[in-house]
């Protein structure tokens, strides 16, 4: 089990009597999940994504901005 969460985006819930209590996933999942919610926790960060999504904020390469 350890092998299939670490070499891929598999997940296994734990159960007792058919309830999950808990669950494994591999290392650079969950330190993508922490990642992810570290973001969200972040009131500026989630507006500049929004802002992003909504078209009101682009993107550009470096190369592309003038000095």
């Amino acid at each position: 089990m350890l092998k299939e969460v670490n070499e891929g985006a598999t997940a296994y819930g734990i159960t007792v009597h058919d309830d999950v209590k808990a669950y494994l996933v591999g290392k650079e999942r969950m330190e993508s999940i922490l990642e992810t919610l570290r973001i969200l926790s972040n009131r500026e960060a989630v507006q500049i994504l929004r802002d992003y999504e909504s078209g009101q904020l682009a993107l550009h390469a470096l190369d592309e901005v003038g000095e």
